[in-house]
């Protein structure tokens, strides 16, 4: 997995003052000592997130191969606290879970007689542990984020003679004779992979216990093996 680009809406409720999550919408309980005309964002919340996101995986062991552009929708949780210091700098730390459907199903080249191949490439979760720096001006906070990301993935691979005219089969034909197109056959593999995100967004306390946040995070999830195996190979 080489990098991914999300962005996503969310609603959160916190203690403490307003504050967010990934474009979050937060709930928050204001403390005593926020009874003031300049809004504090102090304070824990928790919050649903939904999304979008869109990247790339290459086979990095097979140069010639085509990277797949994936494509897809996010949604899940996130936990955070901010603290607000003199001056109006706030520093939080967040963590958030999404469950996700971010892939590409692919097919052999229909009219290419050696490729009857077909197989999918997915990222089916990803979750991010940040920090948070920025600049409030009373209910509006703009701000940067880092830190570590986590994916799970998942890789199909799979053989059908019927997805071209004339085939080699499934690697089955010089097992099974020149008229034999071969027998289908379908493997995955699934891991998990760690890597780093950064970005950047956007909160505004639209009341003193909800808050609306756009967010946008650019990742990747570095290099993981897999394998998928014919299982005719080495026979063909």
């Amino acid at each position: 997995m080489r990098s991914i680009l999300i962005a996503a809406l969310a609603a959160t409720f916190m203690s403490g003052s307003a504050m967010a999550a990934d474009f979050a919408l937060s709930e928050t309980a204001v403390p005593a000592h926020a009874a003031s005309s300049a809004f504090d964002w102090s304070g824990f919340y928790v919050g649903v997130t939904a999304g979008a996101g869109a990247g790339t995986i290459q086979d990095v062991a097979n140069p010639p191969a085509a990277a797949q552009d994936l494509s897809g929708a996010t949604y899940g949780v996130t936990v955070g606290y901010n603290a607000q210091l003199d001056g109006g700098i706030v520093l939080g730390v967040e963590g958030d879970w999404s469950a996700a459907n971010i892939g590409k199903d692919w097919a052999g080249n229909e009219t290419n007689q050696f490729d009857p191949y077909y197989g999918s490439d997915r990222i089916t979760s990803l979750a991010t542990l940040r920090g948070r720096i920025g600049f409030a001006v009373d209910r509006f906070l703009p701000y940067l984020t880092a830190g570590l990301a986590f994916g799970s993935t998942e890789h199909t691979l799979g053989c059908d003679a019927d997805l071209v005219e004339l085939t080699n089969g499934c690697g089955a034909q010089a097992v099974n004779g020149a008229d034999d197109p071969g027998a289908p056959f379908e493997t995955s593999n699934t891991g998990s992979s760690v890597g780093w995100t950064v970005g950047a967004g956007a909160e505004v306390a639209v009341t003193d216990n909800l808050s609306l946040k756009g967010e946008v995070l650019y990742g990747d999830l570095g290099q993981r093996t897999v394998e998928l195996v014919d299982p005719f190979y080495p026979a063909a």
